[in-house]
């Protein structure tokens, strides 16, 4: 089973609990957004499948395809509705950008396009103002879906960005 099926095997696993899709993984800033569509925001990829959202600002997440590559193989876009640079290649693959908030989950990512001084410190180590269940949700992504450390680099960021931004289709 590819890391998207397993996410979303976790996410049917935790709703069977009572909760519903959109407060799964909300307090460490995933929520999930099933079935894939694109978002309609003004910036966001016309070739984009959101797949998540930070729950702040339209801040979300969507997958750039490539035809028969499975979703978790997929770059990952964040769109920052609010920001003068709206749309950031964040990580390769999904288990890349899954590491990416393995201390502090994915709500404040959004700060690579504002301060990314501030999101780079941020994001290396854990948050020592963190509350029960934003670290309940974090531990049991990490060991559920077996996801490692991916330090937040901003020479990998822009080369991701070399990469792929030329990629993305943007309205009008």
């Amino acid at each position: 089973m590819n890391l998207m099926d397993q996410l979303w095997a976790l996410a049917d696993d935790v709703a069977a609990s009572g909760r519903t899709i959109g407060e799964l993984f909300g307090e460490c800033g995933l929520f999930l957004v099933r079935p894939l569509v694109r978002w309609e925001y003004f910036c966001t990829p016309l070739n984009t499948l959101t797949f998540a959202s930070t729950g702040g600002d339209g801040v979300h997440y969507g997958l750039l395809p490539t035809a028969g590559v499975p979703y978790d193989q997929l770059p990952v876009v964040m769109t920052v509705p609010m920001s003068d640079r709206n749309n950031i290649v964040v990580a390769e693959t999904l288990k890349e950008f899954l590491g990416l908030g393995y201390f502090v989950g994915w709500f404040s990512l959004e700060q690579l396009s504002y301060d990314p001084d501030w999101a780079l410190s941020y994001f290396s180590q854990p948050d020592p103002d963190t509350w029960p269940e934003r670290e309940e949700e974090l531990r049991l992504i990490r060991d559920e879906l077996a996801i490692n450390y991916a330090a937040l680099s901003l020479n990998r960021i822009q080369a991701l960005n070399d990469r792929y931004l030329s990629s993305l289709v943007l309205p009008g």
